[in-house]
């Protein structure tokens, strides 16, 4: 057997995995659900892969620019002779979905797990392509509080880029919705819910949605239910050491979860901190934009 032969052959077993994709929101908390899912035994979770607005387009193009150079070689009829196929919509589908396989079997390390999976808060644009390459995967939404998606958004942004935000949001208000701009902030995180809404509705079987906020005040069990719905063991003892290696205190260095450090990615791990940051001028531009969906998961205004 040729090492392609063996690499097919292990692509095929990585199909017949449990797939999985986590996504939300930014600032939703998604590197954390990472961070407790990776640590478990039958789990690989890595992140970010970006397949759907990265790796998706660029092989798109490159079909696209191949089928243009056949077309045109095809048009010259050379020698009377019939022209060379092309690849498909079907043949992309299958480029994509093997090069996330390989992907995948270069996450395992080696390592033998029963599901395998990634996280890209952007996906949570572009479930239905996910779902189109991988009909069969599974998909966990985290939702956040949209409030707090944007005060935690705006600290990332001073944390990262300083300069770019004193430029263009020098006040939380400002980034969240004071301004025409900003406000989109708001209208995003809306229109990101009503996409994942939409699409985890209509696949209840292959799709879970859990708040921040469940893992925040009940991790143990929230994050069992996570366990579950992906097929794996979910005992208390495999929770507990999951949790420990996730837990606000292992990621901050020893803070308490509340003890906040601005010049960290984990900063505070509380929810609600939106509240202590947001005008009432800020929360009632986000409400009129957003209001329908913080209802939708339970938000209190």
């Amino acid at each position: 057997m040729s090492e392609f032969d063996t690499i097919t052959a292990r692509l095929g077993d990585i199909g017949a995995k449990t797939l999985f994709f986590v996504c939300g929101s930014m600032k939703s908390g998604n590197t954390w659900l990472q961070i407790l899912l990776d640590p478990h035994p039958e789990i690989i979770c890595g992140g970010e892969g970006h397949f759907t607005d990265k790796l998706a387009p660029i092989l798109q193009d490159a079909v696209n620019q191949y089928g243009r150079y056949i077309g045109w070689k095809n048009a010259q009829k050379i020698g009377g002779l019939d022209g060379y196929p092309r690849l498909g919509q079907t043949e992309l589908i299958y480029l994509i979905r093997t090069t996330i396989l390989l992907l995948f079997n270069a996450q395992t390390g080696g390592k033998a797990v029963a599901a395998i999976g990634e996280k890209t808060p952007d996906s949570i644009m572009a479930m239905p392509l996910l779902d189109l390459v991988f009909p069969e995967a599974r998909f966990i939404h985290l939702v956040r509080d949209g409030c707090d998606c944007a005060a935690s958004g705006w600290f990332h942004n001073q944390r990262m880029t300083p300069d770019w935000q004193e430029k263009n949001f020098p006040t939380l208000e400002s980034y969240a919705a004071a301004t025409a701009t900003a406000t989109a902030t708001a209208t995003e995180w809306a229109h990101e819910q009503r996409l994942a809404a939409s699409f985890t509705e209509a696949r209840p079987e292959r799709c879970l949605t859990l708040r921040y906020e469940d893992l925040v005040d009940a991790p143990a069990g929230t994050f069992a239910t996570a366990l579950d719905f992906l097929g794996v063991d979910h005992d208390p003892a495999t929770v507990a050491a999951c949790h420990g290696r996730g837990a606000f205190a292992s990621l901050s260095g020893g803070r308490a979860a509340g003890e906040e450090n601005r010049g960290s990615f984990f900063r505070k791990g509380v929810a609600g901190d939106w509240r202590n940051h947001f005008s009432a001028e800020a929360n009632s531009a986000f409400i009129r934009e957003a209001g329908l969906w913080l209802a939708h998961f339970g938000y209190p205004e």
